[in-house]
């Protein structure tokens, strides 16, 4: 066991280094901050997807205002420790193909097999000492919320999501689709004829993604100072994914979880309108909480960690604590 950064006045969280298996034989790997006694679980996303769980770092104390842009992938294991201490035991982990997991091609991340992992993460969860297999939930940024109320759709044990901005669409600005389907379209000649998959990064040099979302260079930046390798590409059928998969139809079917949606009232990248509609579509039991004056990436600095105690009291009510 190692300990995680600690803030002022708050019980060390004891994080132990796990590995479970997927359903196809990987060794998918990761971070488990076990509660003391018997209780809920919580599965915490990293944001993006390609992003693995160890460059989910907590930000340096320099960092700490809100004029600095800090993306939200750093940010994640400060909500394990306040998960942690309301006696959650709570799961990060890389997975298929990505960071310390198992998986070929490397960094390929689709979106169907991102819901296949978090079923094993489920698994993992429910077979558990520390954890209540009845009472499992997940907690997403971004894409990897709308991803993580999908999977809600299609297993039963999941209670409960906390979705942080989750877009509609997944598949980024319309003018990038026709050059990453040509690029796909060439890839996959390329392997036919016995080449090694395209891969594209995950961050551009101007911070931007691939489908056009802006990440930032900070993930970098941080991730190279805190010593954590990020292999910044990833697949260009990753990409397709993204493109061809929509979550509107899954949407009727994710009740009877509960879902709450927290989005910022002035997120830039994931307008709260988006995040409107797509609660709309759900069926009860659903919660919307705007975090008043707060753009996608500044929120997390919020003294209120992005009204942090309205996301528990959601998931004592709806998992039954």
């Amino acid at each position: 066991m190692s300990r995680l950064s600690q803030r002022v006045g708050a019980k060390p969280a004891l994080r132990e280094d796990i590995e479970f298996m997927a359903l196809t034989g990987e060794r998918l790997r990761g971070w488990l901050f076990p509660a003391a006694k018997r209780g809920p679980a919580l599965i915490i996303g990293s944001g993006v997807r390609e992003i693995p769980h160890s460059v989910s770092l907590s930000v340096p104390q320099d960092c700490n205002n809100s004029r600095t842009v800090v993306p939200k992938e750093l940010m994640t294991p400060v909500f394990a420790e306040l998960y942690y201490e309301q006696g959650f035991t709570v799961l990060m982990f890389d997975g298929f193909s990505l960071g310390a997991s198992e998986g070929e091609p490397r960094n390929h991340c689709t979106i169907e097999r991102r819901i296949q992992d978090l079923t094993d993460a489920v698994t993992f969860l429910s077979q558990h000492p520390s954890v209540d297999d009845k009472k499992i939930a997940l907690w997403g940024i971004c894409s990897d919320a709308t991803i993580m109320i999908a999977a809600a759709a299609t297993d039963r044990r999941i209670g409960a999501v906390v979705a942080m901005a989750p877009p509609l669409n997944l598949g980024g600005k319309p003018e990038r689709r026709e050059p990453i389907l040509e690029l796909a379209m060439a890839d996959r000649l390329d392997q036919m004829a016995g080449k090694e998959p395209m891969y594209l990064p995950v961050i551009n040099e101007d911070g931007m993604s691939p489908i056009g979302y802006e990440l930032g260079l900070a993930t970098l930046s941080f991730a190279e100072a805190a010593g954590v390798i990020f292999d910044n590409r990833m697949t260009v059928r990753s990409l397709v994914s993204l493109l061809s998969w929509d979550v509107r139809h899954l949407l009727p079917k994710v009740s009877p979880a509960a879902v709450l949606i927290c989005t910022p009232e002035l997120d830039e990248v994931v307008p709260m309108s988006d995040s409107r509609t797509l609660y709309d579509t759900l069926e009860e039991p659903k919660e919307f909480c705007i975090i008043p004056g707060r753009k996608h990436f500044d929120w997390l600095f919020d003294e209120t960690r992005g009204q942090f105690q309205t996301q528990v009291d959601f998931l004592k009510q709806h998992l039954k604590l």
